[in-house]
């Protein structure tokens, strides 16, 4: 009796981490491609849509690429869209925060990529998508760019 109640909780284990899996794959592949930045509020003060018109995020399987004029950062990310909210974890690997790691949350919607994170990579993840004044939190909207 012992061994099948060990056998039917390990395939129960091997189902819920192959949907796991499945999850995240679709995460990832409706991911992939450019996106162009609609909004970003950064501790509660929302940067002018004019100054978002040059900046894109580029996915191209596990990495990011966010191009701007004047820069270019990369960061790898893995997925965890189990979690309420879903969770990302992006680690950087160029710029001024090269070698951080933040804790973000994310909501993909049709062609909307919603994103929220702690300004310092020390910080936990947030709960929300918001960013209230003196929050440290930073909120983001994407648009899936027109081919």
């Amino acid at each position: 009796m012992r061994l099948l109640t060990l056998l039917a909780l390990v395939c129960s284990l091997s189902l819920a981490a192959a949907a796991d899996d499945d999850a995240n794959k679709a995460d990832k592949d409706k991911l992939q491609g450019t996106w162009q930045m609609v909004s970003i509020t950064v501790n509660g003060e929302e940067v002018p849509a004019d100054d978002l018109k040059e900046v894109k995020l580029v996915v191209k399987a596990d990495n990011f690429q966010v191009e701007t004029p004047q820069t270019k950062l990369e960061a790898k990310f893995t997925l965890d869209p189990e979690k309420k909210p879903k969770a990302m974890d992006v680690s950087v690997l160029s710029g001024k925060d090269k070698g951080k790691t933040f804790k973000v949350i994310y909501a993909l919607e049709g062609d909307t990529f919603k994103t929220c994170r702690p300004a310092d990579a020390a910080k936990d993840r947030p709960t929300e998508f918001s960013s209230k004044q003196d929050s440290g939190l930073i909120l983001t909207v994407w648009k899936r760019a027109k081919s």
